[in-house]
């Protein structure tokens, strides 16, 4: 990663398609994502742009995932927040309308803040957390971390986690996973409590239900067969 406004935000599409292509891999794209760009003509030595992309990427989850539309729009900043009006009003409205017909809509983000760390996050486009900064709504580093795509991870298997996390409830039994392997380790859990975007272990742990990731990000939950 880079200090270099474009460099990063080059960084970051490199990065962003090789996460689609491990989630191929995964099975849980149909096919790679095409990778929209704004279409441009040269008129009197300027270039025009002609035709508007919708988002950054568009494709479909594969068939055991519901052959669902998938899109997903990237943004990098070498700050600690970047600004809603980053995402432009036809592709928010393309977003919006994804996920409203049941597709999967992603906002996917690289933070270089002051402390030097690249910090990659992958959020649904409707629970993005905006959030009112010297005037203006934007994106947080620190609001946007509960969806840190660590490495290894598949950024699209994360959001798909997060989806199956939403549907848990009081009563659920989740297995218990590193994030690092990938491995089971420890027993299953009871949920046995209930927050707004928490649910509570019989252990006295927290679920995020937003991520399907446990109090701390070390463990995840997952299907218990």
């Amino acid at each position: 990663m880079t200090h270099n406004p474009q460099a990063l935000g080059k960084a970051h599409e490199v990065w962003v398609e090789s996460q689609h292509r491990e989630a191929l891999r995964l099975g849980l794209l149909a096919f790679e994502p095409e990778h929209n760009e704004p279409q441009v003509q040269r008129v009197r030595g300027r270039l025009i742009r002609v035709k508007r992309s919708v988002s950054d990427w568009t494709g479909m989850l594969s068939a055991a995932r519901g052959s669902r539309l998938f899109a997903a729009e990237a943004k990098a900043t070498v700050g600690e927040r970047i600004p809603k009006s980053a995402v432009r009003p036809h592709q928010a409205r393309y977003l919006t309308k994804v996920a409203a017909g049941g597709g999967l809509a992603a906002l996917v983000v690289a933070f270089r803040a002051a402390d030097d760390i690249p910090r990659c996050c992958a959020i649904p486009w409707g629970e993005v957390p905006w959030s009112t900064g010297r005037w203006k709504l934007g994106l947080r580093v620190e609001d946007a971390l509960p969806w840190e795509v660590l490495e290894g991870e598949c950024y699209v298997g994360n959001l798909l986690r997060g989806e199956w996390a939403a549907q848990l409830s009081v009563g659920s039994v989740v297995a218990v996973h590193d994030r690092a392997t990938g491995e089971r380790a420890a027993e299953p859990v009871l949920l046995v409590g209930a927050g707004k975007h928490t649910l509570l272990t019989e252990h006295g742990q927290f679920l995020d239900r937003r991520t399907g990731n446990f109090e701390g990000g070390v463990f995840f939950a997952g299907w218990t067969r």
